[in-house]
């Protein structure tokens, strides 16, 4: 059996976002928020993810827990669909 891990999802993510190291780290150059979604979804269970910020010049940086509907050009909780 295959062991299959998440990823950021380039299909998935707002045009201002980069996506490098095997699609680990996120990067933008816009002022503002853009967002990317995992390349696997969840809706029940117990999950837990690892973030590193690496930079504290930016302040558009936020995370959290959202749906497919979520908006990638604000940040996560800025709509119904994420928290």
């Amino acid at each position: 059996m295959a062991i299959t891990y998440a990823t950021l999802n380039p299909a998935d993510k707002n045009a201002n976002v980069t996506l490098s190291g095997g699609n680990l780290t996120m990067t933008t150059s816009a002022a503002s928020w853009c967002g990317a979604r995992a390349t696997i979804g969840v809706s029940s269970g117990k999950w837990y993810w690892e973030i590193t910020n690496t930079t504290t010049l930016n302040p558009y940086w936020s995370r959290g827990v959202a749906n497919s509907s979520a908006t990638l050009a604000n940040h996560c909780g800025a709509d119904v669909n994420g928290w």
